[in-house]
């Protein structure tokens, strides 16, 4: 009994040493991951988008200013998503030309949904504090992550779709299967998006359990909300704005030098 109370003692002992050696290093960098909830969010016409999932990583510096503050930047690549789903939507294209007459083009799709997803590298920029809470050592970071789009993608489906159109001189609905335009059930199609530059507020909190004198693993949670509108000319002008929101868990190895 006495042995594992002077185990559990040593033990203690040692994580006490090691959390108050940790974060003596001057420079430090950062392998991590991000995961939960990562979504572009925008509205069309009959709907707002859903918040999506996605995750992503990074490489960071970090250069310590003191034994509290440090500033850091980095790069990181995520992925993100969002969807809107109408049970029936029609949507208008007015003076639509099929190389033979214009008219306006009307699309009634049931079971309609659009899924959107997007690549960015981003360049986090972050002031970071650390401090204690019951002998563990935690910190908090706040700054701004730009992002560049890598890509994006539409990806339109629903149960059925059919096509009609308003001629000039006609007041009736026509049905014009025959112009040669895809009918039916299970609509598919695809297109590929030119998102903005995206500017988001981050901030992240979390706890840093140190391994030994040069390494050590964070976990926390973070939150990038963007700022600047990134939706795609593809878009419009059924959706004419589009952010991004981020918040989920992050975790890190950090090698200190």
């Amino acid at each position: 009994m006495k042995k594992k109370i002077t185990t559990i003692v040593a033990s203690l002992f040692l994580v006490g040493a090691l959390q108050a050696q940790d974060g003596g290093k001057k420079h430090e960098l950062s392998l991590y991951g991000l995961g939960g909830l990562s979504s572009l969010q925008f509205k069309t016409d009959a709907e707002s988008s859903k918040l999506g999932f996605g995750g992503g990583g990074g490489l960071s510096y970090a250069y310590t200013v003191n034994s509290e503050w440090s500033v850091k930047a980095g790069a990181e690549v995520s992925l993100l998503s969002g969807k809107v789903s109408v049970p029936n939507l029609d949507a208008l294209t007015p003076s639509f030309s099929d190389g033979v007459e214009t008219y306006d083009l009307i699309r009634n799709y049931v079971g309609y949904e659009d899924k959107l997803s997007a690549t960015y590298l981003s360049i986090p920029v972050q002031a970071q504090y650390k401090f204690l809470v019951a002998g563990v050592n935690a910190y908090a970071a706040a700054g701004l992550k730009i992002g560049f789009a890598l890509s994006g993608k539409s990806t339109l489906a629903a149960d059925s779709n059919d096509f009609y159109a308003v001629f000039p001189n006609f007041d009736p609905f026509h049905d014009i299967d025959a112009h040669g335009l895809k009918k039916g059930p299970n609509f598919t199609d695809s297109r590929t998006l030119s998102l903005g530059l995206n500017v988001a507020l981050a901030a992240e909190v979390g706890a840093r359990f140190a391994l030994t004198e040069q390494y050590a693993l964070t976990t926390g949670l973070f939150c990038d909300y963007g700022v600047t509108n990134i939706a795609p000319e593809e878009l419009k002008p059924n959706t004419t704005t589009m952010n991004t929101l981020s918040v989920g868990l992050k975790v890190g190895f950090v090698f200190g030098f």
